[in-house]
Order: structure tokens, then sequence, then C-alpha cells
């Protein structure tokens, strides 16, 4: 999907269109659409998401399906800094948002284009998460919930599981740098932090799924709808966050403690020099492999360079006497 959207969007940019600052509406499953009129090609991407992901998303919460096509504004936005612009009045965004979602606005904002300028290939994706906050709150009523349940289930439900994210847990694991599903409450202060609390609250999520199913994520939230978090919790799994946080940290630290007690965490960071070291070493191989290269380059051009000196040279001398003569 992600290489699908690639291409749509290159297609949609790169395209000669007619010039109009006029916006194209299109209403879709549960999204009433916006875009600017040269990004029109947008709504083919998102047709999908908007149509049957969200159908998806709000029965794995529970959450009731808006019964009108276009229940959610959903506007894309060419500059991020527009977010700030299109948000409704009173309401102050982080620098880093990449995209945000107004539940209680029925409202939801993406940016063609990223913090960095690069082009927001993977929008279906992150309107799918979008889509989840806006379920999400529709299944809890509102009730107030950790931020690591909320961005986890949202990850969970936009992007599935990851190997690049499981990955990212394991290692931090491995040296001792999992933070607690408390400190994820602390909204971190920018992209880069925000990236690894989220991935540690999606594998945590992960695992409650795997544990409860999504049965269990639907018990939560019915729960929260009248008692505090932490109850409504411990009321549909029968254990406290706290207990399964501990149980996932056991299976955690378990799939990495062959390693751990084989080497020990002292030559774990040995490794980790070594694989440095060891990276260095290639790049100092290619670098002299590439001026030999240089070398022989220019002993090459040097015999040219003789060679053609010497012809001159030739051409030059006087003729010789027999030459002459002939």
């Amino acid at each position: 999907m992600a290489a699908l959207a690639v291409v749509v969007l290159g297609l949609t940019i790169l395209s000669p269109v007619q010039a109009s600052d006029a916006d194209v509406v299109a209403k879709m499953g549960v999204c009433r659409l916006t875009t600017p009129a040269r990004n029109a090609g947008l709504q083919h991407l998102l047709h999908d998401t908007c149509a049957h992901t969200a159908r998806r998303i709000y029965a794995q919460l529970g959450a009731a399906f808006p019964s009108s096509s276009g229940a959610i504004d959903v506007r894309i936005v060419e500059d991020p800094d527009q977010l700030h612009e299109t948000a409704p009045a009173g309401l102050r965004l982080p620098e880093w948002t990449g995209a945000v979602a107004f539940p209680e606005h029925g409202l939801i904002l993406l940016p063609l284009y990223r913090m960095d300028g690069s082009v927001h290939a993977d929008m279906d994706v992150t309107l799918a998460h979008e889509l989840s906050h806006m379920a999400f709150r529709q299944a809890s009523g509102g009730a107030r919930v950790p931020r690591w349940f909320s961005e986890g289930v949202a990850i969970l439900q936009s992007e599935g599981s990851s190997l690049e994210r499981r990955g990212a847990i394991w290692w931090a694991s491995m040296v001792n740098d999992i933070s607690t599903l408390r400190d994820i409450e602390r909204y971190p202060a920018g992209g880069a932090n925000a990236e690894r609390a989220y991935a540690q609250a999606a594998e945590f999520t992960s695992f409650l799924v795997e544990q409860y199913g999504w049965a269990g994520i639907r018990r939560i939230l019915h729960e929260v709808r009248t008692v505090p978090f932490e109850v409504a919790f411990r009321n549909a799994c029968g254990v406290s966050v706290a207990q399964l946080e501990a149980r996932w940290r056991r299976r955690l630290f378990a799939g990495s403690s062959w390693l751990r007690e084989l080497t020990g965490d002292t030559v774990v960071l040995g490794l980790a020099a070594f694989l440095c070291i060891m990276g260095f070493r290639i790049v100092r191989r290619r670098h002299r492999r590439r001026l030999a290269e240089m070398e022989a380059e220019e002993r090459a051009m040097d015999r040219l360079i003789s060679a053609i000196e010497e012809r001159s040279a030739d051409a030059e001398q006087p003729p010789r006497d027999r030459d002459r003569l002939n």
C-alpha cells in the first residue's frame, strides 16, 4: 500500500494540471474529504481507507459507525503550518504535529508535506491512525485514558505489527533502556522521542490484544465510560496495568536473556563497539581502494600526457638531411 501511495502521490504532484486555488470535496465512506484542486488525485488513494478500513477500525473498538456518508470532515492541507491555521479556534497544536484529529469537532487535518519538507507518501496509514482516534473517543465516551493506550491502539490499527518496531524495542531491552508506561504518559518533547515512546506503547498494546483479543479492548472502552481507567482495566482483564506490564517485560527480557547471559552487559556494549570498528574498517578499506584506483588513473593519465608531449617534441624537430632531399 505504501508503494501505491508513492506512485499515486507522485502522479498527483507531477502531472500537469490547471492552476486553481479552489478545493475539491468528495464524500466517501465515513469521510467528507476536502483537497486542493491540484491534489484531487489523493481522493483515489484514500477511498479504501475511508470506506473499508474505517469500518474495521470502528468494529474492532465497538464504536457505532457513523450512519451518514461524510460524517467526518477530513481536510488535506499542503503545508504543515496550515494545520495551525485550519485547527478550530482556541486550540494550539504541538510544533511537531504531522497530522491531528479533533474528535469533538468531527475533524481530521492531514498535511501533504511533512515537517522536514518531504512528501507525506503514507497518508492512507496516517488517515487510518487518525480515524482510530475518532472511533476511540466514540467508544470510550470521551473518557480520560492514558496516552499509551489511545496511541498504542491507533498505531496497531493503522500499521499492524512491525518487525522494525519490535527490533527497536528488543534492542532497548538488551541495554536496559525500556521506559515504563507511566513515563510514556508524559508527552515527548520532540518527534524522535515521540516515535520511540509510541513504538513501546504499540508493542505493549499488541501484547494486550494477544492476551485478551480486541474483545478485551472493547471491554476496557466500555468500562471506562463509568469508572477510572485503572479500575476499568482490571474489570476487563482481571489484572492491573502494572501486573500486565510486568508480565510483558518478563517475556521481553526473556527473549534477550540468552544473549545477555552468554555475554553480559559489558560484552554487549563491546559488541556494539566492535560493530562500529568493523564499520570504520570497511569504510577505510573502501577509501584505500578508491585511492588506489585514483593513483592508477593518474599514472595512466601521466603516461598519456608523456606520449602526447613526445609526439609534440618530434613534430617540432627540424627535418633531417635525408628528409630534405626527398
